[in-house]
């Protein structure tokens, strides 16, 4: 039995329309980065990616398999006798029409979610595309945000030019203490599709950008921009009538909101960045989205990401729910990265795995310890991914 693995890291673009094409350096990347998704894989899997990527970037690991490629039009691809994909997706759904069997027993790899759930990503029936559409959509996380008191203070869903600036006329963005904003994209990531202003009023350019942001998606997330000193998220499995935990990870971001890696313990139960009291307010917001999830139908892998600010008291606080990922994510292929390597070389509980991601010009000096070289960069392309292991960490 063999399968394919969609890595349709541009999700978010058919979620919202398929108004855009994502810009040639993107498709690149998220092409590359897609291949992580091989850790899901068994031998003989297929791996669809958005664009084409040279044999020569994805590494040689001894305990990873290496996926067959497969690229172009999704609707002329062969899924074989199951499917995979990074988010479930209307052309997903499509393909998964013609798969060749229905299989119920899983072949894939399953060591993600071993100790949490019997259950395994390829075992896991997939929600209907509508449903992904809605979990995913960041006004549903501002309504369960706000229902459990963790709502950041201002925030709201905005749909025109005269209802952000009636917003801002309320002081909308009071809670940044700088006046300075953000607006979203009901589906993004990667720090795309958004805007960033103020203080004061609204100029052309940033009126012009905003309405083609409202005339893309609908209607935009509005927040206060805060000083985010660190980024957070929390991994689970929504399976039948319970929510399997799988793991706590700490983010790394740029300051353009850019994701560059994640980092995270080998003991699946280790959040030592995270106190008690933290703790409890992720797991809560986790166990809130995990239940609305079920609620409207949803089954699968989910990330909630959170983020500490400061305030312009100057105190460091914590918002527990800034997003749900009701999906494959970076975090979840970390985890599941660090278990596959921990079978083959056995690490300590207190070890820490980075997945790093690079490119450009910025380069970040990887931790101490053992280096495993995912993604390769190429003369045309300086996209790279490594998962680095520490250790001995210390959360001090």
């Amino acid at each position: 039995m063999s399968g394919t693995i969609v890595g349709n890291l541009d999700a978010e673009e058919e979620l919202t329309g398929g108004k855009a094409r994502l810009p040639a350096r993107v498709l690149d990347a998220i092409s590359a980065a897609a291949t992580l998704l091989r850790v899901f894989a068994s031998p003989g899997d297929r791996l669809w990616t958005p664009a084409p990527v040279e044999d020569a970037r994805v590494a040689e690991v001894e305990w990873l398999p290496r996926c067959q490629p497969v690229t172009g039009p999704l609707e002329d691809v062969d899924p074989g006798d199951r499917l995979l994909a990074w988010c479930e997706t209307p052309r997903v759904a499509a393909l998964r029409a013609t798969l060749s069997r229905s299989a119920t027993a899983a072949t894939g790899h399953g060591a993600i979610v071993s100790a949490a759930s019997p259950a395994t990503l390829w075992e896991i029936p997939p929600p209907p595309a509508d449903v992904v559409r809605r979990a995913n959509h960041r006004e549903l996380a501002l309504e369960i945000a706000r229902e459990h008191g963790i709502a950041l203070d201002g925030s709201r869903m905005i749909d025109s030019i005269g209802a952000l600036e009636a917003h801002l006329a309320r002081g909308g963005a009071a809670l940044s203490g700088t006046g300075r904003w953000v607006v979203k994209a009901p589906w993004s990531a990667a720090g795309r599709w958004r805007r960033v202003g103020g203080p004061g009023p609204l100029d052309d350019t940033a009126r012009r950008a905003i309405e083609n942001l409202l005339e893309r998606s609908g209607a935009l997330l509005f927040e206060p921009w805060l000083e985010r000193v660190d980024d957070l998220g929390a991994t689970a499995l929504v399976v039948g009538e319970g929510l399997a935990q799988i793991g706590f990870h700490r983010q790394d971001v740029d300051g353009y909101g850019r994701f560059r890696g994640v980092r995270l313990r080998r003991d699946r139960d280790a959040a030592p960045w995270l106190s008690s009291a933290e703790r409890d307010a992720v797991e809560g917001a986790l166990a809130a989205v995990g239940d609305r999830l079920r609620a409207i139908g949803y089954r699968g892998p989910l990330t909630i990401d959170g983020w500490r600010y400061r305030s312009r008291e100057g105190e460091i606080r914590l918002h527990p729910l800034g997003e749900i990922n009701a999906r494959i994510t970076f975090g979840l292929v970390a985890r599941a990265l660090l278990e596959r390597l921990h079978e083959s070389v056995p690490l300590g509980a207190d070890d820490e795995g980075t997945l790093g991601v690079g490119g450009g010009t910025r380069t970040a000096e990887p931790p101490p310890g053992l280096v495993v070289p995912l993604v390769h960069a190429t003369e045309h392309s300086s996209f790279r991914v490594a998962l680095h292991v520490e250790q001995g960490y210390n959360a001090g």
